[in-house]
Protein backbone atom coordinates (compact mmCIF):
# COMPACT_ATOMS: atom_id res chain seq x y z
CA UNK A 1 0.00 0.00 0.00
CA UNK A 2 1.22 3.44 -0.81
CA UNK A 3 1.74 6.68 1.00
CA UNK A 4 -1.16 9.04 0.16
CA UNK A 5 1.20 11.85 -0.90
CA UNK A 6 2.83 9.59 -3.48
CA UNK A 7 -0.41 8.08 -4.80
CA UNK A 8 -2.72 11.09 -4.98
CA UNK A 9 -1.82 12.75 -8.27
CA UNK A 10 -4.09 14.37 -10.88
CA UNK A 11 -3.61 11.34 -13.13
CA UNK A 12 -5.33 9.17 -10.50
CA UNK A 13 -8.69 10.97 -10.90
CA UNK A 14 -11.24 8.48 -12.19
CA UNK A 15 -9.18 5.44 -11.20
CA UNK A 16 -10.43 2.94 -8.65
CA UNK A 17 -8.63 3.30 -5.34
CA UNK A 18 -8.64 1.63 -1.94
CA UNK A 19 -8.51 4.01 1.00
CA UNK A 20 -7.71 2.95 4.55
CA UNK A 21 -7.95 5.50 7.34
CA UNK A 22 -5.76 5.56 10.44
CA UNK A 23 -8.54 3.92 12.47
CA UNK A 24 -8.90 1.05 9.99
CA UNK A 25 -11.97 2.11 8.00
CA UNK A 26 -11.72 0.90 4.40
CA UNK A 27 -13.32 2.38 1.29
CA UNK A 28 -13.10 1.40 -2.38
CA UNK A 29 -14.32 3.56 -5.24
CA UNK A 30 -13.46 5.79 -8.15
CA UNK A 31 -11.39 8.80 -7.10
CA UNK A 32 -13.42 11.93 -7.80
CA UNK A 33 -11.12 14.51 -6.18
CA UNK A 34 -8.62 15.05 -3.40
CA UNK A 35 -7.24 17.95 -1.44
CA UNK A 36 -4.17 18.10 0.77
CA UNK A 37 -3.99 20.06 3.99
CA UNK A 38 -1.81 23.15 4.19
CA UNK A 39 0.67 21.37 6.43
CA UNK A 40 0.77 18.29 4.18
CA UNK A 41 -0.17 16.00 7.05
CA UNK A 42 -3.55 14.83 5.74
CA UNK A 43 -5.72 14.59 2.66
CA UNK A 44 -9.44 14.76 2.03
CA UNK A 45 -10.30 12.09 -0.51
CA UNK A 46 -13.58 12.24 -2.41
CA UNK A 47 -14.89 9.01 -3.94
CA UNK A 48 -17.74 8.80 -6.42
CA UNK A 49 -20.89 7.68 -4.63
CA UNK A 50 -19.60 8.48 -1.13
CA UNK A 51 -21.38 11.52 0.32
CA UNK A 52 -18.70 12.67 2.76
CA UNK A 53 -14.99 13.18 2.08
CA UNK A 54 -12.64 10.70 3.72
CA UNK A 55 -9.78 12.11 5.81
CA UNK A 56 -6.53 10.22 5.29
CA UNK A 57 -3.53 11.01 7.50
CA UNK A 58 0.04 9.76 7.17
CA UNK A 59 -0.99 6.58 9.04
CA UNK A 60 -3.61 5.80 6.39
CA UNK A 61 -3.05 4.45 2.90
CA UNK A 62 -4.33 5.01 -0.61
CA UNK A 63 -3.71 2.33 -3.24
CA UNK A 64 -4.48 2.41 -6.95
CA UNK A 65 -6.12 -0.65 -8.46
CA UNK A 66 -4.67 -2.06 -11.64
CA UNK A 67 -6.29 -0.98 -14.88
CA UNK A 68 -7.84 -3.76 -16.93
Amino acid sequence: MANPAKTLKPTAIGRVVSVTTANGDEYVGALAAFRGSKDGESFLVYLQGVAQPIEVTAEGTVSLHQRV
